[in-house]
């Protein structure tokens, strides 16, 4: 997977699926996504939006993607 065609992909209008949202969410905490990347995905979910269940998936994967207490 790679970050550009998920940024891509929501410049364009689609949707992400719940793998690529898990794969992003995991880049960013491990930094293999980068602040430019990370931006761009944030800048493209404001312009485009994210669907009702894009959004609980990358809610859950970001839970999902770091040490839990």
């Amino acid at each position: 997977m790679d970050a550009r065609t998920i940024i891509e992909r929501l410049r364009d209008g689609g949707q992400p699926n719940k793998d690529e949202l898990n794969w992003f969410a995991a880049g960013l905490a491990s930094g293999t996504v980068t602040d430019a990347q990370a931006g761009a995905f944030a800048m493209a979910v404001c312009l485009r939006g994210l669907s009702e269940e894009a959004r609980v998936d990358f809610t859950l994967a970001m839970g999902d993607s770091g040490d839990v207490l």
